[in-house]
């Protein structure tokens, strides 16, 4: 097994795992693996840019994970998500005409001074909501500019099957993470999440190779 797929095998080991065992350290592991993956893009990466703000993503992915899986600081591991869909729409719209600079940093500074209130008067299941719907805006916003950068061809068709795929299963996680957290919560929902979410983070941990 070659150097571009050696991180696949782990991978699907685990997420047959979890398939059988509900384990929340078989789930973290999958993603840590995901982010070893985008590490070892090296020298199959077709710009170093490009290849650093993936990283950058899931690097902070991995950090979201931690909290919503071990701790009950929610609220912090959705802001943190928030920061990821940020980082894919920066590094998806230096491809596209729309400038989203102002955008981000209105976000940034929303994240910020969130952060503090929730600190200073504790979380609470509005804060909660409210980075919530952000995240489910960013998200919006990021699948535009991935769309952008794909309409403009700056990207090659393999990179632009591979981030599309991914982004659009992690859409498909949160709508199911949505959905677990109303009236329509069961195991299926709580299952698909993961299904779902496992395989986008291995697409895009491929996404800047050449």
């Amino acid at each position: 097994m070659n150097r571009k797929n050696m991180m696949l095998l782990p991978i699907l080991i685990c997420y047959i795992l979890f398939l059988r065992l509900d384990s929340g350290l078989i789930k973290y592991t999958s993603i840590l693996l995901c982010f070893a993956n985008a590490l070892l893009t090296g020298r199959e990466s077709f710009e170093k840019k490009d290849t650093a703000l993936l990283q950058a993503a899931m690097f902070v992915t991995v950090i979201a994970d931690s909290f919503l899986l071990f701790t009950d600081y929610y609220f912090l591991g959705v802001c943190l998500f928030c920061m990821v869909q940020m980082i894919y729409i920066i590094r998806h719209s230096r491809y596209s005409k729309v400038n989203l600079n102002i955008y981000n940093l209105s976000c940034a500074v929303f994240m910020i001074v969130a952060a503090i209130v929730v600190v200073i008067s504790g979380i609470s299941g509005k804060a909660i909501a409210i980075a919530g719907c952000l995240y489910a805006f960013l998200t919006l916003c990021s699948l535009y500019t991935a769309f952008g950068a794909a309409k403009l061809k700056r990207y090659p068709k393999k990179t632009i099957a591979l981030i599309n795929s991914g982004l659009w299963l992690l859409l498909l996680c949160d709508i199911n993470v949505a959905l677990n957290n109303t009236i329509f919560a069961n195991h299926i929902t709580g299952l698909l999440i993961w299904l779902f979410y496992i395989p986008s983070q291995y697409l895009l941990s491929m996404s800047a190779r050449k």
